[in-house]
């Protein structure tokens, strides 16, 4: 494993030194995205009576270019419960699974640096819901039914475009998740969280 990672990090200069060598192709009208590998993690409470957990996630993306500046994105995903041990309230839930969590959300992309480059930068803020699910395997969470949640985000990524139809694409998220005064108090109990998400994923162009 550590040779796997040593060879990876070896590799980078190689991999973004040819992108950026390349130009980018005419920028498409739509862009899928699709997301088998990312993660979501939630720090601890501000009032630290709910804890910090992290998620496995993946996702998918429609993206509408209005020009090579200014795009529209609609994006839905899925947070899967991952083991681990959960301590809040002064007690700790050890090996359990995270509750689920479904996502949906819309919002603008910007491209700051436009021209023929095949790596673009670009920035985002979005608004959206979240789903907290409830169910048999986190019935020792007692989050008491499924809850909904309104959520913003904002952050940034890069875009590869290898080839004129497919390309790379890595995103970070800080998402800020409203408090919800009837909730569980395993999560946003009258007090909003703050959870950082990180995509990584293959992008086509129509």
């Amino acid at each position: 494993m550590r040779r796997m990672l040593i060879a990876l990090v070896a590799a980078v200069p190689f991999v973004f030194g040819t992108a950026l060598a390349q130009e980018r192709p005419d920028a498409a009208r739509f862009e899928i995205g699709a997301f088998p590998v990312g993660g979501v993690f939630f720090s601890e409470s501000s009032s630290a009576v709910e804890p910090a957990f992290g998620n496995f996630a993946l996702g998918a993306t429609l993206t509408y270019n209005v020009n090579r500046w200014i795009a529209f994105e609609g994006e839905v995903g899925n947070a899967i419960g991952i083991r681990q041990d959960l301590t809040w309230q002064d007690r700790t839930v050890t090996d359990t699974l995270s509750p689920c969590l479904y996502a949906y959300s819309g919002g603008l992309i910007i491209h700051p640096f436009t021209g023929n480059h095949a790596v673009v930068p670009y920035a985002a803020v979005g608004a959206g819901g979240m789903t907290l699910l409830d169910n048999e395997e986190v019935a020792s969470l007692n989050l008491g039914g499924n809850s909904t949640y309104f959520v913003v985000n904002t952050g940034g990524g890069l875009k590869w475009y290898a080839h004129s139809r497919w390309g790379l694409r890595g995103d970070y998220r800080l998402m800020v998740v409203d408090d919800k005064a009837e909730g569980p108090a395993f999560f946003a109990d009258g007090r909003a969280r703050f959870g950082h998400r990180v995509y990584g994923g293959l992008l086509f162009f129509f």
